[in-house]
């Protein structure tokens, strides 16, 4: 009886002390475990939160400096727009300043004022009158000064008659050769007595020289005409070109040029030096030459 009471109680006791030490075990391990991973698993968590935010902020600076590089861009594009429409601006500033700050460039051609005289006894330096001559030619061109003398070809005078024609023209080649016996008519403005149109001609009477400060063809020499045309406003005077008209032959000669029209006997060869209106006063200077 006592043993096997004793044994009852024995088993029992063991079976506690089995179960006891198997909860401390399984406790322990159940325990010990479960901290660290939930303690890694919101490490994790945490470092991953962390990381996607440093990636979107990174992603948020490539962003901005993409609108700056956007922004850069256009402001790029305006400048390359602005400096386009500069040069567009400079050439109307440069029309404008054509339209109203020149002129023609006939405007600028070159003036020169011709000048004759025919000096004699009947025909004084101050006279007002015009006057024909006929008589002897002695001597050569000189520059353009003539030494004549009154008395008729043929006739044979006692005292000398001198005169001297002087044709001052800045082009020798348009000066005349003179026969022994020419005829030169001088034509005079009646108000300012000066010297107006000068006419050389051949003892048959062909005319072979003729300059004038008007702008119509000579009064001893109407078969060459002359008309001014294509008036060109220029600053304080108007600009012109001499049409001139020989027979069938018209040329235009503009100021500082010459032109050429045919003849019986060769041709004309006509220069115009000046041929412009000023102040309701004319500037024409010209000159034809039978070549």
């Amino acid at each position: 009886m006592d043993w096997t009471m004793g044994k009852l109680f024995s088993a029992p006791c063991l079976v506690a002390s089995l179960l006891a030490v198997a909860a401390l075990g399984c406790g322990d391990d159940a325990v010990t475990p479960v901290p660290k991973d939930d303690d890694v698993g919101e490490d994790e968590s945490d470092s991953s939160g962390e990381t996607d935010t440093t990636e979107s902020d990174s992603t948020g600076t490539e962003s901005e400096t993409d609108t700056s590089e956007s922004d850069s861009t256009e402001s790029e594009s305006t400048e390359s727009e602005t400096d386009t429409t500069e040069p567009e601006t400079d050439t109307s500033e440069s029309e404008t300043g054509s339209e109203t700050g020149s002129e023609p460039e006939s405007c600028a051609l070159p003036v020169v004022d011709i000048a004759f005289s025919l000096v004699g006894a009947a025909s004084p330096v101050d006279s007002c009158e015009d006057y024909s001559f006929a008589g002897q030619h002695f001597g050569g061109n000189l520059g353009g000064t003539y030494n004549l003398d009154g008395c008729p070809c043929g006739a044979s005078c006692v005292l000398p008659d001198p005169y001297t024609l002087t044709l001052d023209l800045p082009d020798p080649a348009m000066l005349p050769v003179l026969d022994a016996c020419p005829t030169v008519h001088l034509r005079r403005d009646p108000d300012s007595c000066e010297p107006t149109s000068v006419t050389v001609e051949t003892q048959q009477g062909e005319v072979l020289f003729v300059a004038s400060r008007e702008p119509f063809a000579a009064v001893d020499f109407p078969a060459l005409a002359v008309t001014p045309v294509n008036a060109t406003d220029c600053e304080g005077f108007t600009q012109h070109a001499l049409e001139v008209m020989h027979g069938d032959a018209i040329e235009l000669v503009s100021q500082g040029e010459e032109a050429t029209l045919p003849s019986e006997n060769g041709q004309w060869v006509v220069q115009n030096y000046a041929a412009q209106d000023s102040a309701g006063e004319g500037n024409y200077d010209w000159a034809a030459l039978l070549d």
